[in-house]
């Protein structure tokens, strides 16, 4: 069965680009902290944060869209077809997986 894309979430993510591997490190306050190994020049780290972020919540590239951060480190996702309690539930297996601890949960978008 399809993903119903009317429910949606925003995620604010922070990114550190040019890293040694593609990890998601975790919630610092509100961001999910990803480590990146693309680099942070012609949109390289947009595109492997998108496609990092499909493969790992199982989603489709079709599913994410960049809504803020195009230039910096701090980015806004809207992930379609996940509400706050999938998205949240998601994040916890793979940063549980990594030994990190979810510490705050996506804003529902409204």
């Amino acid at each position: 069965m399809a993903p119903s894309l009317n429910k949606s979430v925003l995620l604010k993510v922070k990114v550190s680009p040019g890293s040694s591997k593609d990890r998601i490190l975790g919630f610092l306050g509100d961001e999910l902290k990803v480590s990146l190994t693309a680099p942070p020049a012609d949109g390289k780290a947009n595109a492997a944060l998108l496609k990092f972020l499909a493969r790992s919540l199982d989603i489709k590239n079709s599913q994410l869209e960049l809504r803020s951060g195009f230039s910096s480190r701090n980015k806004v996702v809207k992930i379609l077809g996940l509400d706050k309690d999938e998205c949240e539930r998601s994040l916890l297996k793979i940063t549980e997986r990594s030994g990190e601890a979810v510490k705050k949960s996506p804003d529902s978008e409204g």
